[in-house]
């Protein structure tokens, strides 16, 4: 159904997030980190049964570099969204949405020159949809799934507290002609040498996506 597939939709595309902040205050990125962030979530289901709705997500993530051209890294994440949708018989109550998705990555990552790194890479990840209405569970609408991406972006250096940085991302698993593509905005500010704070945004027609993370490097 097209609601799940935004639902869906709005899980994976958080992942970036945890590869976009996986470097420290200098061009020289480091990929060896934790990582907490908070999502807000505007969802448009396209669907008029059910009401468009802001969500919240959490989430913890980490990588881990292998040498200096590859990591790998993992995370988890979970958003809920309290929404009302018309039910049979005509109805209408309240619809309880809970979104739990994990995930593998591995990139490999070299400079473009002394400010700006590029990286490739591809993900896989696991998302379950839970949907609860007034009598509880309903199956038709919960959902779990896997999917498959692959994604490539450039990160710049601006200055010694501030970088920013883009992301493509194609989804392997989308159906043909629809949502395969994506994109995504960020910046971080450097707090101290291994802390920083990010900001980043996923605009999407299935609904945009709000992060921020708070993360420790844990190389200087």
């Amino acid at each position: 159904m097209k609601n799940i597939k935004s639902l869906k939709k709005i899980a994976l595309a958080m992942l970036p997030v945890t590869l976009l902040f996986a470097h420290s205050a200098s061009a020289e990125f480091h990929y060896d980190f934790i990582q907490a962030s908070y999502s807000r979530i505007d969802v448009d289901f396209e669907q008029p049964a059910i009401d468009d709705e802001t969500g919240d997500g959490l989430g913890i993530s980490g990588s881990y570099s292998i040498n200096d051209k590859v990591a790998i890294g993992a995370r988890f994440e979970s958003f809920n969204v309290d929404t009302t949708a018309l039910f049979e018989g005509g109805g209408r109550g309240a619809l309880d949405i809970k979104t739990t998705a994990y995930g593998v990555f591995g990139l490999y990552h070299s400079p473009l020159n002394d400010k700006a790194d590029y990286f490739v890479g591809g993900e896989f990840n696991k998302v379950k949809v839970e949907t609860n209405g007034p009598n509880g569970r309903l199956s038709d609408l919960s959902n779990n799934d896997d999917s498959k991406s692959l994604f490539a972006g450039v990160r710049y250096q601006f200055n010694e507290q501030v970088e920013l940085e883009g992301v493509i991302k194609y989804d392997l698993d989308a159906a043909t002609g629809t949502d395969e593509i994506g994109f995504l905005i960020s910046s971080r500010y450097v707090i101290t040498p291994t802390i920083a704070l990010g900001v980043a945004f996923q605009p999407d027609d299935t609904g945009d996506t709000l992060t921020i993370s708070l993360r420790k490097n844990l190389t200087n």
